[in-house]
C-alpha cells in the first residue's frame, strides 16, 4: 500500500449523506482528510462515500473512497467497492472480479472478507476505515435509517 494510506487520519467538515442531485436516489458524502492528532489538512485528498440506490439491500453499491486532486485533476486514490458477491464488478487484466473489491491507485484487488457485503453496512464502513487508517465515525446506515 502508498505510504500516504498507512499514516493515521481523521476526517473534516463531513457534509453527512444527501441526495445526489444529478443522480436520482443515489447519496453522496464529502469529508475532508487531514493528519490524526494535528489536524491539518492533507493538501487534494477528501473522502467520498457514494450510495447508488438499489432495487433491493442484496442488490447494493456502495464506493468508499479518497479521492486525489492534483493540478486540476480528481481522480480515485483509493476506493473500496462494495457489492452483491455473484456480480461481476470489474473486468482485470487476467480474470474479472466478483463482489466487493478495491482499487489501490491503478491496481485492483478482490475482497472476501465476509464483514465487506451488501447487508452489513456498518462492517463494510468499518474495513474501509481501517483499512485506509481513518479514525471510524458514524454514518448511518442508508438502507436502514432512511436516508
Amino acid at each position: 500500500m502508498e505510504d500516504w494510506l498507512e499514516k493515521p487520519k481523521t476526517v473534516l467538515r463531513w457534509s453527512g449523506l444527501k441526495a445526489r442531485p444529478n443522480h436520482a436516489g443515489h447519496l453522496i458524502g464529502i469529508g475532508e482528510l487531514a493528519e490524526s492528532g494535528t489536524g491539518i489538512t492533507i493538501p487534494g485528498f477528501t473522502l467520498q462515500i457514494e450510495v447508488k440506490a438499489p432495487c433491493d439491500v442484496a442488490r447494493c453499491l456502495y464506493l468508499f473512497s479518497i479521492m486525489h486532486q492534483q493540478a486540476g485533476d480528481r481522480r480515485r486514490a483509493y476506493q473500496l467497492e462494495v457489492s452483491p458477491a455473484g456480480k461481476r464488478t470489474h473486468n482485470g487484466d487476467d480474470q474479472p472480479i466478483h463482489g466487493p473489491h478495491e482499487h489501490v491507485d491503478d491496481d485492483v484487488f478482490a475482497v472476501s472478507d465476509l464483514a465487506v457485503k451488501c447487508e452489513n453496512w456498518s462492517g463494510a464502513l468499518y474495513w474501509f476505515f481501517t483499512r485506509t487508517h481513518i479514525e471510524p465515525f458514524e454514518i448511518p446506515d442508508p438502507n436502514r435509517d432512511g436516508l
